[in-house]
């Protein structure tokens, strides 16, 4: 029976809800409540998983997706980060988007991580010699204390960034957000002066006064605005790409973080299970040890970083790690023999040329 809202109203009924969240006492309504449950879209996932694994066996396409989350499935890695459009749009131009980068940084370090893990296992699982197992951690820990590191001198330099620009960008906004106040009294001004009736010159006399206090301030805060720039000497265009990177900045820093504390966790577990077999080991047996697990680890960290692997922040890692493990330092660690060696290299070439002169 259809009634209008008045008539219904009038006889005290209420208009019917075909989807109620929860009926009028409290009490949810199983449909709605099972329909946004976390356990619907995990089955909505797992369904959508299936059904796109099966059209990839299919069209005989080998890779596979999966629905779960690292954690359910039991992965360590680092998971990427969303890029988006604008990011890819960049890279498409030539230009270096900081999300984009900082996925190729988490794809390298997830691919040496895996690497290293599967060497792990096959040491562990064929290698009963405990030498070459403490080798390869003591590699893994200067490897670790290399990417932390890296990621300490990132986070700095993403701090410095976001105190010396966030700041500018503050008193920009302000001082646009004092523009649009003004600007918008002044057209309601204005407004209001052309609505008055031309016999009340008292009021139109107070009107142009105010109005004229209006255009006086406006053209200070045009003329702080313009000052800011030259000061900053850029655009305004180049303000609200700053904006935008602020933002990227802030989550790179998170991510950092993330990173940083993830790494920290692994050195301490390599850090106890060196301690635990570095006992089974001759004290005469170590400087071999020393010696191998620094080489792997160059080559490991030349691999990954190549022209950008700095050896004197490796010499740095080497000696934090001994400093960690409580272990002497040689006389001669290999990254200074490897740099004297470039060194008398380059010389004896130079000797060579003058030779030849």
């Amino acid at each position: 029976m259809y009634m209008t809202p008045s008539e219904a109203e009038a006889h005290g009924y209420e208009r019917a809800n075909k989807y109620p969240k929860s009926t009028k006492y409290g009490r949810q309504n199983p449909i709605a409540a099972r329909w946004n449950s976390d356990e619907q879209l995990v089955l909505w996932r797992e369904k959508w998983a299936n059904a796109v694994n099966q059209a990839l066996e299919r069209c005989g396409v080998e890779k596979r997706i999966d629905h779960r989350s690292h954690a359910e499935r039991g992965l360590t890695e680092q998971p990427t980060v969303h890029e988006g459009v604008v990011a890819r749009t960049l890279e498409k131009k030539g230009i270096v988007s900081d999300r984009c980068e900082l996925n190729r940084q988490i794809r390298r370090d997830n691919a040496e991580l895996r690497t290293i893990r599967q060497e792990i296992e096959k040491l562990k699982s064929a290698v009963s010699d405990v030498g070459a197992t403490l080798e390869n951690l003591r590699s893994r820990l200067i490897i670790l204390m290399y990417q932390l590191q890296n990621i300490g001198k990132g986070k700095v330099e993403t701090k410095e960034y976001l105190n010396d620009t966030k700041p500018k960008i503050v008193m920009f906004t302000s001082l646009i957000n004092k523009i649009k106040t003004v600007e918008n009294e002044r057209r309601a001004v204005a407004k209001e002066k052309k609505n008055i009736p031309a016999w009340q010159l008292i009021k139109h006399q107070e009107l142009n006064k105010r109005l004229s206090e209006l255009t006086e301030d406006l053209e200070e805060l045009r003329s702080e605005k313009a000052r800011l720039l030259a000061e900053f000497n850029c655009s305004e265009e180049d303000i609200s790409t700053a904006i935008k990177s602020v933002t990227s900045q802030e989550s790179r820093l998170a991510e950092l973080d993330s990173m940083e504390k993830k790494y920290r966790e692994e050195f301490e577990a390599v850090e106890d299970e060196y301690a635990e077999l570095k006992g089974n080991v001759p004290a005469e047996t170590l400087s071999e040890i020393h010696k191998n697990s620094e080489q792997r680890a160059i080559e490991k960290i030349r691999s990954a970083y190549r022209d950008r692997a700095d050896y004197s922040l490796i010499e740095k890692c080497i000696n934090e790690v001994d400093s960690t493990l409580g272990e002497k330092r040689r006389k001669e660690s290999i990254v200074k023999k490897l740099t004297r060696n470039k060194e008398e290299h380059k010389r004896g070439d130079y000797r060579y040329r003058e030779e030849e002169r």
